[in-house]
């Protein structure tokens, strides 16, 4: 069930963490690693959640960075359907007719599922960059002497 009028993560932040511990948004924008005007905005709901952002405050306050990005997905769900009846879009309904000659034509790629071969082939390059982001990122974090939460 989704909620009505869900609260900008940045105002649970600032209520929940910053003000209870008696930081200022400059002493908390400092333990983050970031500029003040950035996490002002965020705190004020000016901006949105970035999951670099989520990362910092899990890591600083303890609070799981997917729960912050569920609020933020939330957030973001309720104000788009408040707007909703702006967005006018048909549905889309193919006719019966085009439908049975997408699935036969291959020539063009449209309608054709992709083959088993070129979606392995997909998943694998997906698995290596991930890999590759994940070195990258054990990299910088021993460039700047963090240790990896496994380790600590």
């Amino acid at each position: 069930m989704r909620m009505l009028n869900p609260s900008h993560p940045g105002e649970f932040v600032k209520a929940e963490i910053v003000e209870p511990l008696g930081l200022t948004a400059a002493a908390a924008a400092d333990v983050l690693g970031v500029p003040r005007s950035t996490l002002r905005a965020f705190l004020n709901g000016r901006s949105a959640l970035s999951a670099v952002m989520a990362l910092r405050i899990e890591k600083a306050f303890g609070v799981r960075m997917d729960t912050l990005m569920r609020m933020q997905s939330s957030y973001d769900v309720a104000r788009v359907r408040e707007g909703e009846a702006d967005i006018r879009v048909a549905r889309y309904r193919p006719a019966e007719a085009k439908l049975s000659s997408l699935s036969k034509d291959a020539s063009n790629g449209v309608g054709t599922p992709i083959s088993r071969k070129r979606a392995l082939q997909i998943s694998r390059r997906i698995i290596e960059r991930a890999e590759r982001e994940r070195i990258e990122c054990a990299e910088w974090e021993a460039e700047r002497g963090i240790q990896p939460e496994e380790m600590k």
